[in-house]
């Protein structure tokens, strides 16, 4: 692992390396779960290892847990509420390889490679399920969730899915990349894709939409409001 002095953007530098048994993926090491503790940038130190059944490709943190994304082992949930002496909870087995794992609120989004985006429900982190999918087209190798919608990079494809409804998700729209996207990450109204050999594409107008449900329930208050003037006028 090595971490990276980024304050100039235009001359990053290399402050600290620490060498980790494996292959690195996403800072995970290959087979295994890792804490660093990086409070101190210039020395970094291992907190903990915890083994996993598959290869760690990816992980997402939120409160006390760590969510992982152990390729063809699925979702992996570790108790992290202790930094020094981690352990798995639970896991879901998705039926696809889980890539990329993106957690919000109380559902896990998972980019599961050819069986596209699988939404599991976390609300008992030691027990997930399935509450719905969308199969895309191609190969779900990333996703990236903010304000309602999954941005999914599908092999040569940004998808754009309404997930306002979990249980629900319906594509609104897509990007044809040059090559295959890996990596995806939505800031303000851009996409930022990591697109293989043709390196990193800036997609423009990115827009977020007032989900449906929304909409619905705006018309319907502006109905009675009107209704209720009619009826009894001032």
């Amino acid at each position: 692992m090595r971490i990276i002095n980024v304050s100039n953007p235009a001359s990053p530098q290399e402050i600290s390396n620490l060498y980790l048994t494996g292959y690195s993926y996403n800072v995970f090491v290959k087979d295994s779960f890792r804490i660093i503790d990086i409070s101190n940038p210039s020395s970094p130190c291992n907190v903990s290892a915890l083994y996993l059944p598959g290869k760690a490709l990816s992980v997402y943190v939120q409160g006390g847990y760590a969510f992982i994304g152990a390729q063809d082992k699925g979702l992996r949930v570790i108790n992290i509420s202790n930094p020094s002496n981690t352990y798995e909870i639970g896991y879901y087995m998705t039926p696809g390889w889980t890539y990329n794992v993106f957690v919000k609120d109380t559902f896990a989004y998972i980019a599961d490679n050819e069986k596209g985006l699988k939404i599991i429900n976390l609300s008992n982190p030691a027990n997930p399920n399935q509450l719905s999918a969308y199969d895309t087209p191609e190969y779900a190798n990333n996703v990236y969730v903010l304000n309602g919608y999954a941005y999914i990079a599908d092999s040569s494809f940004l998808r754009i899915v309404d997930v306002s409804e979990p249980h629900s998700p319906v594509e609104t729209g897509y990007y044809n990349t040059p090559d295959p996207a890996y990596s995806i990450y939505i800031s303000d109204t851009f996409a930022y894709i990591a697109d293989g050999s043709k390196g990193l594409k800036i997609i423009e107008s990115v827009t977020y939409q007032t989900p449906m449900s929304l909409v619905l329930m705006i018309h319907l208050v502006m109905l009675l409001v009107y209704l209720f003037q009619v009826i009894m006028p001032i």
